[in-house]
């Protein structure tokens, strides 16, 4: 049986659309990451506002009744992502709202009476100046 040119062409040209696709989704996906637009965090007066790619919550300095700097969070289904925002189930804190990075350390550990919150930032160094930022707001 001879292979039909036309339907070899559209075949051809169809895989040649899916690998173009394949390579935009990834290109889009990785500048995400390295423009670091996954997670943002402003500090207002009285707030932490954080924004992630589907969620967003406001967390006020005086609910905050414990804040820790770790360096690894051990999920029960571990996340497989470059990034992570919504709820997660975490062996050391239950429930939790996460804005990470997951293959960043370290993360930070944010308990308030209500919620438990895990966030980073793009690189340890923007962590631990975040860190810093919100010990100081506490104060």
């Amino acid at each position: 049986m001879k292979p039909n040119k036309t339907a070899s062409l559209i075949l051809g040209f169809a895989s040649t659309l899916l690998v173009i696709a394949f390579f935009i989704i990834t290109y889009t996906h990785d500048q995400k990451v390295n423009e670091h637009t996954a997670n943002s965090f402003r500090f207002e007066k009285e707030v932490l506002v954080v924004k992630g790619t589907a969620s967003s919550d406001k967390i006020s300095y005086a609910s905050i009744q414990d804040l820790d700097l770790v360096n690894q969070v051990a999920m029960d289904d571990p996340l497989q992502m470059d990034y992570f925002n919504g709820e997660a189930d975490t062996q050391a804190y239950g429930s939790v709202r996460c804005y990470v990075y997951v293959h960043q350390k370290p993360f930070i550990i944010i308990q308030t009476k209500k919620r438990t919150f895990v966030i980073n930032d793009h690189s340890e160094k923007a962590t631990k100046q975040l860190y810093t930022k919100i010990q100081d707001k506490m104060k």
